[in-house]
């Protein structure tokens, strides 16, 4: 029963292919001469459905499906440790909130990062001073060949 809904949409998909290739198949007005336009269409579905059941087999002997109970699925309970590490994770995180907060101690941050605006502003009076040179240079250069 697992396989009909994949047959069926295998089946519209290779329908769908063959009427952009401009196969026709409504185009009989009686059903047995439907059918019979149906028949080269059977022949890639059933392929490719053994094809899928051969993979999906494959899955499932690869997973030793049907051998015993399944062990994959156990229930996950928390022992001492898992408690402590999770008091203890929320323990230091709550104090590094509370003394940043204070001003106790600072999270590292790269130095890229912490640049000043005043560093900000002598790189973009830089960059504009490096712009104007640039301009009168271009300035210079199509005045010069302007007069030549």
């Amino acid at each position: 029963m697992r396989f009909i809904p994949t047959i069926s949409r295998d089946f519209t998909l290779t329908m769908d292919a063959q009427r952009a290739r401009g196969y026709e198949i409504e185009s009989f007005p009686r059903p047995h001469q439907q059918v019979r336009k149906l028949a080269p269409l059977i022949v890639p579905v059933t392929v490719r459905a053994l094809a899928g059941s051969e993979d999906i087999i494959d899955a499932m002997d690869l997973r030793a499906f049907g051998i015993g109970v399944r062990t994959w699925l156990i229930k996950l309970d928390y022992v001492l440790r898992d408690r402590f590490l999770i008091g203890f994770g929320i323990m230091l995180l709550t104090a590094s909130v509370a003394l940043s907060i204070q001003g106790i101690g600072k999270f590292w941050v790269p130095d890229f990062l912490l640049a000043s605006p005043i560093n900000n502003r002598q790189v973009a009076q830089q960059i504009a001073r490096q712009q104007a040179a640039t301009q009168q240079a271009i300035n210079s250069a199509f005045s010069t060949a302007q007069n030549h």
